[in-house]
């Protein structure tokens, strides 16, 4: 139950990214855009694919969201954890 609860919230967060980046409404990218929306759904991404064991696809999420806010702790924390468990994995 657990994984269908998190592959539906991967789902959903895929989603929105895409809906924000590509989607037909034209949303102008603010800073305060890129905070609100982006950034969460960047960090739950990586979050739902570390959960996966999906180190390489939980990095790319980490890195996007780096490359948009450098000091983001928690993609540097997610970062971390993905870089320790693909070495041990």
């Amino acid at each position: 139950m657990r994984r269908n609860k998190l592959s539906e919230a991967r789902e959903m967060f895929q989603e929105c990214l895409y809906e924000i980046k590509y989607g037909e409404h034209e949303i102008v990218m603010t800073a305060k855009n890129i905070d609100e929306m982006i950034v969460p759904a960047l960090c739950n991404l990586a979050a739902c694919a570390l959960d996966s064991r999906d180190f390489v696809e939980a990095g790319t999420f980490c890195e996007e969201l780096l490359q948009l806010r450098p000091g983001h702790e928690g993609a540097r924390f997610l970062l971390s954890v993905v870089k320790a468990k693909s070495v041990n994995s």
